[in-house]
C-alpha cells in the first residue's frame, strides 16, 4: 500500500464512523489520536521496508537536572507577564552566526514591539534547548511536558466508563477489520492521552489567564501541547494563528480532513499562514478558505536575496530524513559518481550518531556526512549543483538556490507527486535516473520564479494579518 492510498482510506474511515464526534469526558479524543493511529498504520502497511532510525536518549539524571534548572529559571508560570501575543515556537533552532534562531518566528519578533511571550518546548527526547539565542521574553514548557509524559506512562489507567470501553473496542475492531491488521493496545493508548490531557489542560488554562493574550500564534498545531493550547484559547474566545513550518498538501495527515458538515475541530487553529498558494491548494484544512493566507517565509526570503557563494559543479547534497533507505541511495550515488563530492546532510535528530548509524557512508572517500548546523543548509544548496531527497520541505526551498533538484520515488514521495517537472526539478526512480540527470540535464542556474511557493514581502503581510 502507498502512503497516498492509505491516507485516502483513512479519511474515508474516520468520516464514515463519525470519529470527530467521539469524546471521552469532554476530551476530543479522536483529534488527539488520529495522527498516532495513522502513523501506526503507515508503519505496518507502507513503511515495512523502511528502517526508521530511533533516537537515543541520555541518562535520566541529566534529563532531570535540565528539568530542575529550566523549571526554576525559565518557568512561564512564575516569570511570564501579561502580553498581547502568546507564541508557541519551533524549538528546533538553526545556528546562524553563533546564534540559534527559530527560523519561523524570530524574524517576526522585532515587529511585535516587545508585546509577546514565547513558550518553547524541548527539542528532542533529550529535553534540550538550544542557546545562545536573541529571543526576548522566552520561557520553557518543560514543567508541562516532562511531568505529563511521566504521568501518561504510569501503570494506573485513566478512569473509563463501560460505554467508553465498549466504544474503544468497537473502533479497534473496525480498524483491524478495515486494514486486516491486529492492534490490541488501543485502550492503553487512549488512556495515556486522557491522563496527559487532564494533567496539562487546567495548567494551560491558568497560564492563558495569566498572560491574557489577544492572539495565540503557533508553529506546529498538531503537537499535543499545542493542541491543548488551541483548545483552551478557543474556550476563551482567543483566535489562534498557525505559521507553516514544513510540507503542507493533500498527503499530510495533520492538514487533511474529510468530514460531514457541521464538525468543529477544537484543536485546529483559526487561521493558517502559508508560504505560498501552491502549498495549500490541495490541502483539506478544517477552516474556511478565506482563513488560509499565503504570506511568504521571512527567513527564506532574507537568504534568497544573498548572492555571495561559489558553486561546485561536482557537488551533490542528499537530504536525510531519518531513514536508512535514503542513506543507501546516497551510497549508490557515490558509487555511480566516484569523482563527485557527495554531501549527506543528516537529519537534526541523528546529528549525535549519524556516522555510527551509516558506517557504509563513513568509509566512502567521496562522501562527507554533515551532522551539524555549522554550514547553513541554504549555503549547502548554493554550493551544490544537485540536491536529492524524498519529501523534505527543503527540496522546494532548494529550488531558489540550486539549479537541479531531484526527488527520489521512495516511500513518501507522493507528497510532491503533483509538482510539474521542469528544467530544474526532476523525479528519479533509481540511481540510473540520477546519473542521466547529471550527465544530460544539468543546469547551471537556479530557478528564481518561485512566487507560487514563496510570496515576497512576507514580514509586511504577516504583521498586517496578525495585527
Amino acid at each position: 500500500m502507498t502512503h497516498k492510498t492509505l491516507l485516502e482510506e483513512f479519511l474515508t474511515f474516520e468520516k464514515e464512523n463519525n470519529l470527530f464526534k467521539w469524546e471521552i469526558d469532554n476530551v476530543p479524543i479522536w483529534e488527539l489520536l488520529r495522527m498516532s493511529v495513522f502513523t501506526d498504520l503507515k508503519n505496518k502497511l507502507v513503511n515495512e521496508n523502511i528502517t526508521i532510525n530511533e533516537q537515543k536518549t541520555k541518562k535520566s539524571i541529566a534529563i532531570f537536572f535540565k528539568f530542575f534548572i529550566n523549571s526554576i529559571f525559565h518557568n512561564p508560570f512564575i516569570k511570564s507577564k501579561q502580553k498581547d501575543y502568546l507564541i508557541l515556537n519551533h524549538p528546533r533552532r538553526k545556528l546562524n552566526s553563533g546564534i540559534y534562531e527559530d527560523v519561523y518566528i524570530d524574524p517576526l519578533l522585532p515587529h511585535l514591539n516587545d508585546n509577546y511571550v514565547v513558550l518553547e518546548g524541548y527539542v528532542n527526547l533529550n529535553k534540550d534547548h538550544y542557546r545562545p539565542i536573541q529571543t526576548e521574553n522566552l520561557y520553557y514548557l518543560d514543567i508541562l511536558q516532562l511531568p505529563s509524559r511521566l504521568i501518561s506512562s504510569l501503570s494506573v489507567s485513566a478512569e473509563l466508563s463501560h460505554a467508553d470501553k465498549i466504544r474503544i473496542m468497537e473502533v479497534e475492531t473496525l480498524i483491524n477489520t478495515n486494514w486486516n491488521i491486529q492492534i490490541s493496545t488501543f485502550e492503553k493508548k487512549i488512556s495515556k492521552f486522557i491522563k496527559r490531557w487532564n494533567f496539562v489542560l487546567p495548567k494551560i488554562e491558568r497560564l492563558i489567564l495569566k498572560i491574557n493574550p489577544k492572539k495565540v500564534l503557533n508553529v506546529v498545531s498538531y503537537s499535543f501541547i499545542n493542541q491543548a493550547f488551541t483548545f483552551c484559547a478557543h474556550k476563551n474566545s482567543i483566535p489562534v494563528i498557525e505559521f507553516q513550518h514544513g510540507t503542507v498538501g493533500k498527503y499530510h495527515i495533520a492538514y487533511n480532513y474529510s468530514f460531514n458538515e457541521g464538525i468543529d475541530i477544537k484543536t485546529f487553529p483559526d487561521i493558517f499562514l502559508a508560504w505560498g498558494k501552491n502549498w495549500v491548494k490541495d490541502a483539506r484544512l478544517p477552516i474556511p478558505i478565506n482563513n488560509i493566507e499565503p504570506v511568504g517565509f521571512p527567513y527564506y526570503e532574507l537568504f534568497f536575496k544573498k548572492d555571495d557563494f561559489t558553486r561546485n559543479p561536482k557537488q551533490v547534497t542528499v537530504i536525510s530524513q531519518y531513514r536508512k533507505d535514503i542513506a543507501l541511495l546516497t551510497k549508490d550515488i557515490a558509487c555511480a559518481l566516484p569523482d563527485y563530492e557527495i554531501i549527506f546532510k543528516a537529519h537534526p535528530a541523528e546529528y549525535l550518531d549519524a556516522s555510527i548509524k551509516y558506517p557504509f557512508l563513513t568509509n566512502m572517500q567521496n562522501v562527507r556526512i554533515v551532522a551539524d548546523d555549522k554550514t547553513h543548509l541554504y549555503n549547502l544548496f548554493r554550493q551544490s549543483s544537485f540536491v536529492v531527497g524524498v519529501h523534505s520541505t527543503a527540496l522546494l526551498e532548494a529550488l531558489a538556490f540550486c539549479p537541479n533538484v531531484l526527488i527520489a520515488k521512495l516511500p513518501g514521495w507522493e507528497y510532491f507527486e503533483d509538482l510539474e517537472e521542469n528544467e530544474n526539478l526532476k523525479f528519479i526512480s533509481n540511481v540510473n535516473d540520477f546519473s542521466q540527470s547529471v550527465f544530460k540535464c544539468a543546469k547551471t542556474e537556479s530557478n528564481s520564479t518561485l512566487l507560487d511557493y514563496f510570496e515576497d514581502e512576507s514580514i509586511k503581510k504577516i504583521v498586517n494579518i496578525i495585527k
